[in-house]
């Protein structure tokens, strides 16, 4: 406001000097101290701010709706995309187990530990003590129960 006061001061002082000049008269100095405005003008001027600032306010609501809806869908494309790793993750759990496991098979006493045993432990005759005993007996896989 300061610098619009003192242009409008200048420009002032240019329009009447040039004026007294045709008069023959000097204008030396003229000050500019107290603008006053009607009322209607004081209030429309304030209506004006009014409405910039709520405009703004809407504009920065949308923006942050924007920005919160932004992070919703970001919040779920996470939770979708962590429930399809799951998913996949128990079905290779599943598919896992499956080959971990071999098929049971009916074992003799010369294939039990030629197959599904510790060969390096029975690669000859079993010992006295466990005789036709198979050390995976008791596993789900190995049929054997000598």
């Amino acid at each position: 406001m300061t610098t619009k006061r003192v242009d409008l001061e200048n420009d002032i002082t240019r329009a009447i000097a040039e004026s007294f000049k045709a008069n023959s008269l000097i204008l030396s100095e003229f000050l500019l101290r107290n603008i006053a405005f009607s009322e209607e003008y004081s209030n429309a001027v304030e209506q004006k701010q009014i409405a910039e600032q709520q405009a703004q306010q809407a504009f920065f609501g949308v923006e942050q709706r924007k920005q919160e809806a932004e992070q919703a869908r970001q919040a779920a494309q996470g939770q979708a995309d962590a429930a399809v790793i799951a998913a996949r993750v128990q079905q290779t759990r599943g598919c896992s187990r499956l080959r971990r496991r071999p098929a049971p098979i009916n074992c003799s006493l010369s294939l039990c530990h030629l197959s599904c045993c510790n060969t390096s432990t029975y690669s000859r005759s079993p010992p006295a003590s466990r005789p036709y005993s198979c050390p995976a007996a008791t596993s789900s896989y190995c049929l054997c129960r000598m």
